[in-house]
């Protein structure tokens, strides 16, 4: 679809069709309004075009519909552009129309849900269940890799969203962002590092899947750790942490985890001007293994901080430290304990 050339709509028909033809995304349908704004239709068809543009300008926070354009007076007032709930009946009963008819799984998914968020009487049980449809539906057709891996991460967000709203078809929203996590369906490394977010946050969805789920963790921490990419190391364990915690697994592990990932962040920034933020990273990584009851790697962090410190010619530096990582510092080195976590 080229948005530089302008379109004509001779009829709701024409209408229907250049949006089904056109929606390629839950979410990012910028190209499809600005189409449509500047779209060559008669007068009589201006309230239907109106009224597909409100319904392609809202975005959704799980399943609440949020305005497209707000902001909030000095009083404390949200103001904006409408919600679902404050559109006219008959805005509402063309989205009823396109719900219906549309063979467009994405603005099936979008109908279902703005009509979802409206009141009574068009607000009912099976425009979610449909927009849950639309979406599964539709990820199973995507194509999930580079440009198109934002949008399958949209759908799995959403689906996962309706599953806590409403029991339906939650086993199969389950098996697919579980499946895309643990590698059952390729998924991009990228892309999986922002599905623990998902898992952890609708934690109560997979709580029964949490020995695979935690597998499937250290396997995607070890990847981004031999990639290097200490950042998503640090995520991963962030994440993994509570969910081991909230599945009765030992959550030791995980801190052991995200102190390397400080570690290995420390490592690189060594070669910056000072070396002030290797010492904070070091700390954080202490911090870390002391929470995972690992006295050696505790104390080799410590030690590292500390060389860092003493190599400083800054004049004078102060940074402030925990009372009990305060303490060790000023103190020799001890040997470690026996009684530690390993890997």
């Amino acid at each position: 679809m080229d948005s530089e050339i302008s379109i004509t709509i001779a009829s709701q028909d024409d209408l229907a069709f250049f949006l089904d033809t056109n929606c390629n995304a839950l979410l990012d349908n910028r190209s499809l309004m600005k189409s449509l704004e500047t779209a060559n239709y008669t007068p009589e068809l201006a309230p239907v075009v109106n009224y597909e543009l409100a319904g392609l300008g809202f975005w959704f926070d799980g399943c609440t519909a949020k305005r497209e354009i707000s902001a909030t007076t000095i009083t404390g007032e949200e103001m904006g552009s409408p919600l679902p709930s404050e559109l006219k009946s008959t805005a509402l009963e063309y989205f009823i129309l396109r719900f219906e008819q549309t063979t467009n799984l994405y603005l099936k998914t979008r109908y279902g849900l703005v009509l979802w968020n409206t009141s009574k009487p068009y607000k009912h049980i099976k425009y979610i269940q449909g927009a849950l449809d639309g979406s599964l539906d539709a990820l199973a057709k995507a194509n999930c890799t580079d440009s198109g891996l934002n949008n399958c991460l949209e759908l799995l967000w959403l689906s996962s969203a309706i599953a806590t709203t409403i029991p339906h078809r939650k086993a199969d929203v389950i098996t697919a962002i579980r499946d895309r996590f643990t590698g059952s369906i390729p998924f991009e490394r990228e892309g999986r590092n922002q599905l623990l977010h998902v898992i952890t946050e609708q934690a109560k969805l997979f709580r029964p899947d949490a020995t695979k789920v935690l597998i499937a963790a250290r396997e995607l921490y070890e990847e981004n750790y031999k990639a290097e990419n200490f950042l998503g190391c640090q995520h991963i364990a962030e994440l993994a942490a509570p969910f081991a915690q909230g599945s009765n697994a030992d959550v030791r592990e995980w801190h052991y985890r995200r102190g390397q990932a400080y570690e290995g962040t420390a490592k690189r920034r060594l070669s910056d001007d000072s070396s002030l933020i290797a010492i904070k990273f070091y700390t954080q990584a202490a911090q870390a293994f002391q929470l995972a009851g690992n006295e050696e790697a505790e104390q080799r962090a410590l030690q590292q901080a500390q060389d860092l410190k003493d190599k400083l010619r800054l004049g004078k530096v102060s940074a402030k430290l925990p009372d009990d990582l305060a303490q060790k510092l000023s103190l020799p080195l001890r040997q470690p304990s026996t009684n530690k976590f390993k890997r």
